[in-house]
C-alpha cells in the first residue's frame, strides 16, 4: 500500500524563471557596478564555482560563504567595498523570487495531504531549500524536506533516496516518487523498487505528462491499484 509522494522540486514543483546571471547582474546594478564590466570569462568561472560546490554545503552558513566566494572572484578586479560585496552576497542569497510554482501544484499537495498521505522532497538542493519553500508559503506540505547539500548525497546516489525511506520509517514499494530528470528521478529509483512518475511540466506538449491535471490523472490511477 503506497503511504508516501515524494518529489523533486527543481523543473518539478518550481520553475527557474530568471537565471543564475540575471540574478547577479540585477545585483551587481544595485550595488552601482555595471554588469558588463565584468567579463563573461569572469561570470562563467564564478558560476562554474558555483556549481562545483553547491552540494558541499551542508548548513546555511556555508552556502552563505559559497556565494560570498562567489562575489570575490566577480569582484576582484572591480573598485568595490566590503559592504557593497556583502549586499551583493545576501542578494545572491535571496534568490528565492528567481522561482515560480508550477501551476496548480498547490492544489494536488492539498489534496494529499487531505487523503493522508505523507509528503515529502528529496532534491539536489542547498540547505537553504527550506528558506525557498517557506518564502513560497510551500513548507507547510511536507512531512520530510531533504536536500543533498544537508546529507552529502546527490541524486542520482540511491543513498538519499533509502535515507529519505528510513527517515519516514516506510519501504520501497510504499512510496512513489515525481521528478522531471529521468536519471537522477527515474532511472535512479526504479531498481529501488520506488515506483517512479516522470513529470515535465517546462517540456510542454512534447512532455508524457506535461501538466498538473495529467500528473494527477496517473497519480491517483498508481494509488487505486493498492
Amino acid at each position: 500500500m503506497k503511504k508516501a509522494i515524494l518529489w523533486d522540486v527543481g523543473g518539478t514543483i518550481f520553475l527557474h524563471t530568471t537565471q543564475s546571471h540575471e540574478l547577479i547582474a540585477q545585483g551587481l546594478i544595485q550595488i552601482g557596478i555595471d554588469p558588463r564590466s565584468i567579463s563573461q570569462e569572469k561570470m562563467k568561472l564564478a558560476l562554474g564555482e558555483f556549481v562545483k560546490n553547491q552540494h558541499k554545503w551542508h548548513t546555511i552558513q556555508e552556502e552563505k560563504d559559497g556565494y560570498g566566494k562567489l562575489v570575490s572572484i566577480l569582484t576582484e578586479e572591480s573598485a568595490v567595498t566590503q559592504k557593497q560585496r556583502e549586499q551583493l552576497t545576501e542578494h545572491i542569497f535571496n534568490y528565492y523570487d528567481c522561482y515560480t510554482i508550477v501551476a496548480d501544484i498547490k492544489a494536488l499537495l492539498e489534496e494529499l495531504r487531505e487523503k493522508g498521505f505523507t509528503v515529502g522532497i528529496i532534491s539536489n538542493w542547498m540547505p537553504s531549500l527550506h528558506f525557498l519553500l517557506k518564502h513560497h508559503n510551500m513548507d507547510h506540505y511536507f512531512d520530510l524536506v531533504l536536500c543533498s547539500g544537508e546529507v552529502g548525497l546527490v541524486k542520482p546516489n540511491a543513498g538519499i533516496f533509502l535515507e529519505a525511506l528510513n527517515r519516514l520509517e516506510i519501504t520501497a514499494d510504499e512510496a512513489i516518487y515525481i521528478g522531471n530528470d529521468l536519471e537522477d528521478d527515474i532511472y535512479s529509483v526504479k531498481p529501488l523498487g520506488i515506483t517512479a512518475i516522470h513529470f515535465e511540466p517546462e517540456r510542454g506538449i512534447d512532455a508524457e505528462l506535461s501538466d498538473v491535471d495529467s500528473l494527477r490523472t496517473e497519480l491517483f490511477r498508481l494509488l487505486s491499484k493498492d
